[in-house]
C-alpha cells in the first residue's frame, strides 16, 4: 500500500500462516494472521505516511525434513537486501491471541533475556536496540 510521502521507508507487516506439527495452530499463528487481516482493513481506507507492506509467510516454524525454520521470512529478507529496498522495519504478528491470567501461564524462552509477567494476559513488544523508535 503506498504512502502519502515516498520518500519515507516503509513499513512491513506480517505473520506466519504454519504451525508447529500436531498442533491446531489456533493461537500460533492463526491470531496473528488475523490481527494481520483486520490491520489490513483497517489501512485500506486511509493514506498511510509511508509505504505500508501486508505480508504472510510460510515455513516459519522448524521443518521436519530439513532443520531450518523461518525459510519464508529469510528468504523476503534476502531479496528485499538485494533489491536495496528501504525499511523502516518489520512488525511481526505472533501469538496474539491467547490470554490466561492463572499464574505460570506464561513462559519466554530465557535467551530472550526479557522479563515478563508469569501470566499470559499482555502483549508483548520485542526489538533491538535498532528499532527503538518502532517500540
Amino acid at each position: 500500500m503506498p504512502g502519502s510521502d515516498a520518500r519515507r521507508p516503509g513499513l512491513l507487516l506480517g505473520a506466519h500462516f504454519d504451525s508447529t506439527a500436531h498442533t491446531p495452530g489456533a493461537d500460533d499463528n492463526a491470531s496473528g494472521v488475523a490481527a494481520l487481516l483486520e490491520c489490513a482493513r483497517h489501512f485500506a481506507s486511509r493514506t498511510p505516511r509511508a509505504r505500508l507492506e501486508f505480508v504472510g509467510f510460510d515455513l516459519e516454524e522448524l521443518q521436519t525434513v530439513t532443520g531450518r525454520y523461518r525459510i519464508g521470512s529469510h528468504a523476503l529478507a534476502r531479496e528485499k537486501r538485494a533489491r536495496r529496498e528501504a525499511l523502516a522495519g518489520a512488525l511481526i504478528l505472533e501469538m496474539v491471541g491467547y490470554r490466561d491470567a492463572r499464574p505460570g501461564t506464561q513462559i519466554v524462552p530465557p535467551f530472550l533475556g526479557i522479563d515478563v509477567p508469569g501470566t499470559g494476559d499482555f502483549l508483548a513488544a520485542v526489538g533491538d536496540t535498532r528499532s527503538r523508535e518502532l517500540l
